[in-house]
């Protein structure tokens, strides 16, 4: 695989975290591995939860979930991560508006905690200037990934290559990439100064997300993430509960006689909207899997 394009897919990846983890809603299942069964089922049907940042130095990759892959012979993701336009996904990075780069609408303090912060980022510190033309949104991601934050989506992703899996993608690159366009640029501005202002090292601000996504409690996800990155309102309108909408059709349709799994960030499983109560609104049976993420 391009070594470029798969940094460009991982980045896609990144963004979803912001994405994914934006609604809760209470409730006491906690998992992010369901089964799903009922009406028509006749062949093994799971949703996973995924995240797109897991640190491997703190956890070891779940076996429950990549054991659940080995019984299935279709996958699906949020993306077909193997028909992904490059040359699409490049012109989305970056800030059209010259008068909204990041160095003319971030306050002083802001551009001085960025400053510090690409320090720990190779790959921003590598824009240089070019920095200030990239979307607030991906700048934030890259600010909390690292060397050791694969994305499980992605580890799951390869995985089902190498047992010849059938691939597919519940949304096309186009739909997210307008998803992440339905925030504003000084929404995006506004977040990523409020995270710059916690003064929290790439470190800690991956061991939160971990911290977070360990738990399984996929229903107060951004009730967590929130007191590291407040995510503006827009989030659960356009990101979430009409993707979620989106969603649930097209599993439901893909849904048969077929041995699936669907992987999809975990925000996307709770709530009245999510993934969990859509499906069993269709008429489904959805079972959460209990495990545990085992530390290294």
């Amino acid at each position: 695989m391009n070594p470029h394009l798969f940094n460009l897919k991982r980045l896609l990846l990144l963004i979803g975290l912001l994405l994914n983890l934006s609604f809760a809603f209470a409730q006491s299942d906690k998992s992010v591995l369901w089964q799903i069964s009922g009406k028509h089922i006749n062949q093994p049907v799971y949703l996973v939860g995924t995240i797109h940042l897991f640190d491997t130095l703190q956890y070891e990759l779940p076996e429950a979930i990549f054991d659940r892959l080995k019984t299935v012979r279709n996958v699906y993701f949020e993306l077909d991560f193997g028909h992904l336009n490059q040359a699409e996904l490049m012109q989305a990075l970056w800030i059209k508006d010259s008068t909204q780069y990041l160095n003319k609408i971030l306050d002083t303090a802001s551009l001085t905690k960025l400053s510090q912060a690409v320090a720990t980022s190779s790959v921003l510190k590598a824009l240089g200037n070019k920095l200030f033309q990239l979307k607030p949104i991906y700048v934030s991601t890259f600010l909390m990934a690292g060397t050791h934050t694969p994305s499980l989506d992605m580890e799951l992703y390869k995985k089902a290559l190498l047992l010849k899996d059938s691939i597919g993608g519940i949304e096309t690159l186009n739909e997210q990439l307008k998803a992440v366009d339905a925030i504003s640029i000084i929404e995006q501005a506004k977040m990523l100064s409020t995270m710059l202002k916690q003064n929290m090292s790439q470190n800690e601000m991956l061991n939160e997300v971990m911290r977070v996504y360990v738990r399984q409690d996929i229903h107060h996800m951004i009730e967590d993430l929130s007191k590291m990155m407040p995510l503006d309102d827009s989030f659960n309108g356009e990101l979430v509960t009409k993707r979620n909408e989106i969603m649930a059709n097209r599993i439901d349709a893909l849904i048969g006689t077929q041995s699936l799994m669907i992987a999809v960030g975990a925000g996307h499983l709770g709530g009245k909207d999510g993934l969990v109560n859509s499906l069993k609104n269709k008429g489904y049976t959805l079972t959460p899997i209990a495990f545990t993420f085992h530390k290294k």
